[in-house]
């Protein structure tokens, strides 16, 4: 079966800070990867499991997958990237990308 699988993504703005909230429960932290350059930022997913059509269960319905996928937005002007974080808890990967007027290019380990 192959069909295209959306991840479901909240993005979120208050006072200090936008929150990019991405629900992704089975997946593994250290497979995602994180970067921000040219004013966007991508998030991508590589997964290091590789099944055969042998190795997998016969589902009945199967309404969600482990995949790859690749997410790039556009940032607002004022996102600091120098201090943005990540952290992984329960199947949601947040990034918090706090409001400033600096930007240049960075890379992050996921908490």
């Amino acid at each position: 079966m192959n069909y295209k699988y959306n991840i479901p993504v909240n993005i979120i703005e208050n006072d200090s800070e936008y929150v990019l909230e991405f629900i992704v429960p089975k997946y593994k932290k250290e497979n995602f990867t994180i970067e921000i350059e040219d004013n966007k930022i991508t998030v991508s997913y590589k997964s290091d499991i590789k099944q055969s059509e042998e190795t997998n269960p016969k589902y009945l319905l199967n309404s969600y997958q482990v995949i790859d996928f690749v997410k790039k937005y556009k940032l607002p002007k004022d996102v600091n990237i120098e201090t943005f974080n990540a952290l992984f808890d329960q199947g949601i990967l947040k990034i918090k990308l706090p409001k400033s007027d600096k930007k240049s290019s960075l890379q992050i380990k996921i908490k």
